[in-house]
């Protein structure tokens, strides 16, 4: 069971701030207890004993992302969670996807790409290009991404973006 001084801010996201997850960041066990059928305080406990319990590194047990309606990230909120004993840091991280519809309309305005005689390079075929380097994770969610996803390996890390790369 999980003190007071820790349930009490999560029970206040989830009730008043639309909590929908809590995922340990650097813990070395799977996710799937997030989706896992229990009551929310259930699963809140569980993400935060495992990022405790499971940290690939001791600086960096205790570290959990929680996801909540966006609309409710409010400066009192953030001054609310900031004032718990039981939360060290609090930061919004806002999810950054590119949208562009169509290409860069000032493409050729781009010093580097001239520099690197990106204009006159032979494109390959997007079928036969299997490598990606990534340097905070990923959101396995991700349209993008979801069925294109083979294989995540950095040793010591979750593959979970918590920047928003």
């Amino acid at each position: 069971m999980l003190p007071e001084a820790v349930t009490a801010p999560l029970d206040f996201l989830f009730k008043n701030a639309g909590m929908k997850e809590i995922k340990p960041l650097f813990s070395t066990q799977p996710a799937a207890f997030t989706r896992m059928r229990a009551p929310a305080a259930a699963r809140e406990s569980v993400a935060v004993l495992s990022s405790v319990a499971h940290s690939t590194d001791e600086s960096l047990a205790g570290y959990n992302l929680v996801t909540i309606d966006p609309k409710k990230v409010t400066e009192s909120l953030m001054k609310r969670m900031g004032a718990s004993d039981a939360i060290e840091i609090v930061e919004p991280m806002p999810a950054r996807y590119v949208a562009a519809a169509a290409v860069d309309p000032q493409l050729n305005l781009q010093w580097g790409l001239r520099a690197i005689r990106w204009f006159q390079a032979a494109r390959p075929d997007a079928v036969t290009v299997r490598a990606a380097v990534l340097d905070t994770g990923i959101d396995a969610t991700h349209p993008d991404l979801k069925a294109n996803i083979e294989a995540y390996v950095h040793t010591g890390s979750s593959a979970i973006d918590i920047i928003g790369h």
